[in-house]
């Protein structure tokens, strides 16, 4: 489930509920595995700030981020 939990978390779901539930195949060694996920809210990027003294506008940082304020949290856009 840590798996799971961490490729939420890459995109904006920090607090899913996960449940598993598991139920044997009576014909051989076999299981099925069943994940039952809530995500629940994806987090929103409200505000991005820069803490460089100045040196570099802010606003030619944003240009160039893929990440952007009032879209979606993701690790990857970062």
């Amino acid at each position: 489930m840590a798996e799971l939990k961490e490729a939420l978390a890459q995109e904006g779901y920090f607090q899913p509920k996960i449940g598993t539930s598991i139920a044997r195949d009576p014909r051989g060694p076999y299981l099925d595995l069943t994940f039952n996920v809530d995500a629940g809210a994806r987090y929103i990027i409200s505000d991005i700030r820069f803490e460089d003294g100045g040196r570099v506008p802010a606003g030619d940082l944003l240009e160039v981020m893929k990440t952007r304020m009032g879209e979606p949290y993701s690790l990857a856009r970062l």
